[in-house]
């Protein structure tokens, strides 16, 4: 009896070790799950940040092509940009006003995101005020001051016309905030068509053999000369041309130089679109330095000062003011070509021709006679020597939708997703692309021109 009862107790104990087993089983189960979702909702979560990020990137990229005069447009949805292991594109759309819409779609891992911006290209406010000073203009005997349009052809074929377009008030621009001296001679009389209006508190100062055609009435108001805003650029090293032989050529991008000098016979060219900032710039005798806008605008942006032998030559490539622009920061001598002897701040003594903008609000600046200066100058105090030359261009007066300042943001904020193919895919879009054989671009390579077709 007692064997048979110990036989049938045999293995009850399987019963509550299978029942353990399962639920230790099913608890684990349950556990790996939770742990996988949480696994997965982290990485989603990190996804969805990082494409937050690369939304950003793409907006900042389309910010920074509109600086440098490209549209803004970024990549594409066919061929996006990669950049730190992610995808982006970035849309730009014109909204009239000189307001412009970004918008900009970032994909990392399975994270999606888009964001989206409005800019507003700021007028080009140094250009508008024609030949501007804050102290003195002085217009010497020879001297001639005229105006023509860029949109509407060159110079040498609307010079003819300039007292027509002087008479319509659309002529030459001449003002400051102080007094204006313009001096004529029997055989060099000074030839101002278009407005002179010296400041509130000025006078304009002329004698009989002088020719103005324009209002002469002073300024309303004292015009106030804003700090130039140097970009934050580390400056890297020096550039010196230093042989005779081919340029040294200082490509489209964002650049900061220590010193930029042509020594003698050699040739610097700057090609754009660019943003250079130089400490100092300096061309010695018989050299060359040549702005190139054709591809974009050039902004030049200089520290400590300018200086130019009196036999070098200084022009732009493109006869388009629009794409030039030099602004100098300086207001004290500096010792620019290391000599020992401060110079002023802006000696342009070259010769040549030069389409664009310069603005110097802490310096003098004088337009040598073999200068011709074709655009806008506005500085400290200004001067033409006899038989010197300025042509403004109206076409830096234009509309709001001519606007080619640097833009402002107005504001920023997010978007939803674009209902396009690399969206919708759950899995990373990077990935999928390089299995279907399609190269992404690098962002920096992935910017389109104004009017460049988007694919």
């Amino acid at each position: 009896m007692r064997a048979g009862a110990e036989a049938g107790r045999r293995g009850t104990a399987i019963v509550p070790a299978l029942i353990v087993v399962v639920m230790v089983a099913t608890l684990s189960m349950i556990y790996i799950q939770v742990s996988l979702a949480k696994n997965k909702e982290q990485r989603v979560s990190v996804d969805s940040k990082r494409a937050f990020y690369m939304a950003e990137a793409g907006l900042a990229e389309g910010f920074n092509g509109l600086c440098l005069g490209k549209s803004g447009n970024v990549g594409s949805e066919e061929t996006p940009a990669v950049f730190g292991g992610g995808l982006f594109w970035t849309v730009a759309n014109e909204l009239g006003g000189g307001r412009v819409a970004l918008q900009s779609t970032g994909l990392c891992g399975a994270g999606r995101a888009t964001l989206a911006l409005t800019c507003e290209r700021e007028p080009n406010t140094i250009g508008a005020l024609g030949f501007f000073a804050d102290q003195d203009i002085t217009v010497e005997a020879g001297a001639l001051i005229d105006s023509y349009d860029s949109r509407l052809g060159t110079y040498a074929a609307q010079a003819p016309l300039a007292p027509l377009n002087a008479l319509v008030a659309m002529g030459a621009k001449v003002g400051g905030n102080s007094d204006i001296h313009v001096t004529g001679t029997i055989g060099q009389p000074a030839r101002i068509y278009g407005d002179v209006k010296p400041g509130n508190a000025g006078t304009l100062f002329r004698n009989g053999l002088t020719t103005v055609v324009g209002s002469t009435a002073p300024n309303v108001a004292r015009v106030s000369f804003p700090p130039v805003k140097v970009p934050t650029v580390t400056l890297s090293g020096d550039i010196i041309a230093s042989g005779v032989g081919s340029p040294v050529v200082v490509p489209s991008g964002v650049h900061g130089i220590n010193s930029l000098r042509a020594a003698n016979n050699t040739t610097v060219s700057l090609t754009g679109p660019s943003v250079i900032v130089v400490q100092r710039l300096v061309l010695d005798a018989n050299a060359t330095l040549k702005i190139d806008s054709t591809d974009g605008p050039v902004n030049i942006f200089v520290i400590d000062g300018i200086k130019m032998h009196q036999t070098a030559e200084f022009s732009t490539v493109t006869p388009d003011p629009r794409g030039t622009t030099i602004q100098v920061a300086a207001t004290v001598l500096s010792d620019l070509d290391a000599d020992g002897t401060p110079d002023p701040v802006v000696t342009l003594s070259a010769k040549g021709h030069f389409y664009g903008s310069i603005y110097a609000p802490g310096a003098p600046v004088v337009v040598p006679k073999g200068l011709n200066a074709y655009g806008a100058i506005v500085a400290q105090s200004l001067k033409i020597p006899k038989g010197g030359s300025f042509h403004f261009d109206r076409a830096l007066l234009g509309s709001a939708d001519e606007a080619s300042g640097a833009p402002k943001l107005l504001g920023w904020h997010i978007v939803e997703l674009p209902d396009v193919g690399l969206v919708k895919l759950r899995f990373d879009a990077l990935t999928e692309m390089v299995r279907q054989g399609r190269t992404p671009r690098d962002a920096k390579d992935a910017h389109f021109d104004i009017g460049e077709v988007v694919n």
